[in-house]
């Protein structure tokens, strides 16, 4: 949740600024608040704030600025005050910092911010950053890295915790009234990217934007929704797993995979149009068992012939009915 953007109007009623926040004008209502009270009553979400450390038009800020950030008024008494406000009202688990490409971290006091974070402040055991701290921290800095860019996707492994940022409308970070239905990510679409990043160890943020009133636009319920339908079958696969030896299936590019202990997951991206499915990365064992998340039964399968790895699952009746709208995962035990 954005609880400031680049503009510097606050969504919660910051002692810093009396007249340019949510509470004063507007809703005249702590939105943050309400919104940190909604996920207390959740069991299992986790709650993260998004927070834009400089401000295109404050008068500190460009005091600072015109001084080549010699000086740090700004920072003192704006971004400092406020980040602190926003971590003992509100205990987010995941503070998400943007807006710092200007300069570099010692202007905004970045090492002073997360030293208290992380030793002083209410969620010290248990809150994670992401590494948007000042000009050069990207990559190198931070619990979870999204490499100073948006949209960063590596297709790959990397030796880090990273995250994909991105936004459902392609165009836009926020509400577009004139945005066209091909300029959204289709469900299937965000489901392939969603797979995608955590086959290779990523998170993944999907951004919507709310309209002037508040408001989620259809398109965006309808999205998160059909994704959300599809994480309650298969979401074992997604929450709490692993990359795997190989992120996606040696000879089929459709096929992803993930691991939790004991227990791998072949992730198809789409259902073929023949009656055996062939995975060529696992060795299968003697006592390999694979189940069809959603599908009570066992799966009938078979090794490829004539190879010294990999299965065939034959796509029998019992489960071709199976809902096919956007991936399908299979369970597998027992396979190296």
């Amino acid at each position: 949740m954005t609880t400031k953007h680049h503009d510097g109007f606050a969504l919660w009623p910051t002692n810093t600024n009396s007249h340019w926040n949510a509470y004063r004008v507007g809703p005249k209502k702590d939105i943050i608040g309400e919104l940190y009270e909604a996920f207390k009553l959740k069991h299992g979400l986790h709650f993260g704030l998004y927070y834009s450390l400089f401000e295109w038009d404050h008068p500190l800020y460009k005091f600072d600025k015109e001084n080549n950030f010699t000086t740090r008024a700004y920072v003192n008494h704006v971004m400092l005050p406020q980040l602190k406000e926003i971590v003992q009202r509100y205990k987010p688990e995941y503070i998400w910092a943007d807006g710092d490409w200007d300069t570099g971290y010692e202007y905004w006091r970045s090492e002073d911010f997360l030293a208290w974070l992380y030793t002083q402040s209410p969620v010290r055991d248990d809150v994670v950053v992401n590494d948007r701290w000042g000009i050069g921290t990207a990559c190198k800095h931070g619990d979870v890295k999204t490499c100073g860019i948006d949209r960063f996707n590596p297709h790959m492994v990397e030796p880090f915790k990273w995250e994909n940022a991105m936004t459902i409308d392609r165009h836009s970070w926020g509400y577009r009234k004139n945005a066209d239905i091909s300029d959204y990510y289709s469900t299937h679409q965000l489901v392939e990217l969603l797979v995608e990043t955590v086959s290779n160890g990523g998170n993944i943020l999907m951004n919507i934007g709310p309209d002037a009133d508040g408001s989620i636009p259809e398109v965006f319920i309808q999205r998160l929704t059909e994704i959300g339908k599809w994480l309650r079958v298969n979401g074992e696969a997604i929450y709490s797993t692993k990359p795997w030896k190989v992120q996606k299936d040696l000879i089929n590019p459709n096929i992803r995979y993930t691991q939790k202990v004991g227990v791998v997951y072949a992730i198809l991206m789409k259902w073929p149009n023949k009656l055996i499915i062939e995975l060529h990365s696992p060795i299968v064992t003697a006592n390999t068992k694979i189940f069809l998340l959603g599908y009570d039964r066992e799966i009938v399968w078979q090794p490829i012939p004539n190879q010294p790895y990999g299965l065939q699952i034959l796509l029998i009746n019992n489960y071709m009915n199976h809902p096919k709208d956007f991936t399908w995962v299979f369970k597998m035990f027992y396979v190296e």
